[in-house]
């Protein structure tokens, strides 16, 4: 009797040991899985800043036919959302049917500013699901600080741009890319709103 009874309680344990030995593996797998994605997201954001940044560099000397901005719209659109190119375009199709207005973005959007100094780097990049949110560095005034939070998301297999975050902004309307472009196209719709009787 004692010795069925011993028999009981050791087959009870084994299944309760084996699902922990199981979940900490699945969670061993999963932690190499979220760091490989970390990384190609990494990379994505890293590319798209080293051909961003050479696409300045060719504006700045009278290179190219264009801006950055209308160069990544035109050239590597398949780079940001079918939501985010849709809503870049039209704020640059109204800023340029207002030529000598502010209507649209006043700054650009990838580097967080008008002008820019030194090449940017990525500093991290962390994923959840099928979402990676990447930390971008670089120097202002020559101190090293973060400067954009691009947010990305996994579209069949490739990452492609989704938002741009701007750390450290207290105002939502001005805290990331969407947030500003909804901003300016709802100040469009009303442009007497803010002004001064």
């Amino acid at each position: 009797m004692l010795a069925v009874s011993a028999c009981k309680s050791h087959s009870a344990v084994a299944p309760t040991q084996q699902r922990a030995v199981q979940s900490v593996a699945q969670q061993q797998v999963q932690a190499r899985i979220e760091t490989a994605q970390e990384k190609s997201c990494q990379e994505v954001v890293r590319g798209f800043y080293d051909w961003y940044f050479d696409r300045l560099n060719s504006e700045a000397k009278g290179q190219s036919n264009g801006s950055a901005l209308d160069d990544l719209l035109r050239l590597k659109p398949e780079l940001l959302t079918a939501k985010l190119r849709q809503m870049l375009r039209e704020d640059r199709d109204s800023a340029s049917k207002n030529a000598g207005e502010i209507v649209g973005l006043d700054f650009d959007p990838y580097i967080n500013a008008q002008d820019w100094e030194g090449k940017y780097f990525v500093e991290s990049a962390t994923v959840q699901g099928s979402n990676c949110r990447a930390s971008v560095w670089g120097t202002d005034a020559g101190k090293k600080r973060e400067i954009v939070d691009p947010e990305l998301e996994s579209d069949k297999g490739k990452w492609v741009f989704v938002n741009f975050h701007y750390p450290g902004e207290p105002d939502a309307r001005n805290e990331n890319l969407i947030a500003v472009l909804e901003g300016l196209r709802e100040d469009r719709k009303h442009p007497h709103k803010n002004q001064a009787p």
